[in-house]
């Protein structure tokens, strides 16, 4: 999918006096996975909210299926969700530690 890019610090990617286009599917994922819902204000009902995870008694099957669900609401095809760094039950998330193999058809 194509989209404004966006900066490491989230905000809008400026080169050469011009806003950024280019593929965002990434940027699309980490939106959904950091994102809680009442975040969006006109789609109240969004996010994975990856962070409520850490420290609950919810499973990484819970993770998953929240994850897919999100993902293929969003229009996604998800191939495949792994967590692969024991970083992420430190509370560290990143692409280094989730890796998410979806696409937009």
């Amino acid at each position: 999918m194509r989209d404004l890019i966006f900066a490491d610090d989230e905000d809008i990617l400026i080169l050469n006096g011009d806003l950024d286009v280019g593929d965002s599917t990434v940027q699309h994922q980490f939106d959904l996975l950091k994102s809680a819902p009442n975040d969006w204000l006109f789609a109240p009902e969004i996010g994975v909210n990856v962070e409520s995870f850490l420290d609950s008694e919810r499973t990484t099957q819970d993770l998953f299926r929240r994850i897919k669900f999100e993902f293929d609401r969003d229009g996604m095809t998800v191939d495949s969700i792994k967590i692969v760094r024991d970083d992420f039950y430190q509370g560290i998330i990143s692409s280094d530690t989730i890796r998410i193999n979806a696409y937009y058809q």
